[in-house]
């Protein structure tokens, strides 16, 4: 008991000075204290944003399966993503909230860390826009990147609405809160500009030469740009061929069934399936 006490009391001052034996007594040898590590410093708006053009750092998880039915709404007009969560790294890039519609991104994971400054929630979403690579260069490279935000900076919330494609029976079911239909679609020429599997996110709503027009975070994998621009987004709009193989990836509703699909906040997850 006493030697833990004395091993104790030397403990408590170790960062002053070391208690040694000499002869007899004890003398005192002064200790240079091991520096702590300094944390990365990083500026949230210098860090690159994604937009439908990007190519996206390497590194970032590519995610499976169907998320976790919430969605992370932003704080601030930026937000930082890092690759892996770990603060003691620099963020890996930043996710923005720009316009007047808040801004929303499906979580796909979560997860808790701790370090010398105590415990971190993140939460991992998905990416709003960008690729992993041009369809040309790696096909299976181009979608379902994530990337995770420390929970601090997010407001998380249920997710109660989802748009489920099924690409071999060319319908689309969308469930909201106030229920569940199932529709016809048009859908991707399997093959030749087919409409990529998987998990997606509905990422913002634009104006288009298809009209109104909602933009998930998927894009082809077939092809690495449309319609002279550098990019191939799968998005959800109003055209004609429902039932059948007819568009090069995008999913194409009727008008009026189009409506509940223009309701559907930034966030809400869109799985396409055969």
């Amino acid at each position: 008991m006493v030697r833990h006490a004395l091993r104790s009391a030397v403990a408590a001052v170790a960062g002053v000075a070391v208690l040694t034996a000499s002869g007899c007594g004890l003398r005192v040898a002064p200790v240079t204290p091991t520096p702590t590590p300094s944390a990365p410093t990083w500026d949230v708006a210098a860090l690159p944003v994604p937009s439908l053009t990007t190519i996206l750092p390497t590194g970032l998880p590519q995610v499976t399966g169907t998320g976790l039915a919430m969605t992370a709404h932003p704080h601030a007009e930026r937000t930082p993503a890092w690759t892996t969560p770990d603060a003691t790294l620099n963020p890996t890039l930043a996710l923005d909230s720009p316009g007047a519609a808040p801004a929303g991104w499906y979580v796909t994971g979560q997860t808790q860390t701790r370090d010398k400054h105590g415990t971190s929630i993140w939460v991992q979403v998905l990416i709003p826009f960008g690729r992993g690579a041009l369809p040309s260069t790696d096909p299976h490279a181009v979608n379902h990147h994530a990337a995770w935000l420390r929970a601090d900076d997010v407001d998380v919330t249920p997710t109660s609405a989802f748009v489920l494609i099924d690409v071999a029976a060319a319908t689309a079911t969308i469930t909201s809160p106030t229920g569940a239909t199932t529709v016809a679609v048009g859908v991707g020429i399997d093959g030749a500009t087919g409409t990529p599997r998987g998990l997606c996110q509905i990422s913002g709503h634009a104006a288009t030469q298809a009209g109104d027009t909602v933009i998930t975070n998927c894009q082809s994998e077939t092809l690495d740009g449309f319609e002279g621009v550098p990019y191939a987004a799968t998005a959800l709009h109003v055209g004609v061929g429902q039932g059948g193989q007819v568009s090069h990836g995008c999913i194409r509703f009727t008008p009026e069934a189009f409506k509940a699909v223009w309701a559907l906040p930034a966030g809400t997850p869109v799985v396409i399936a055969d």
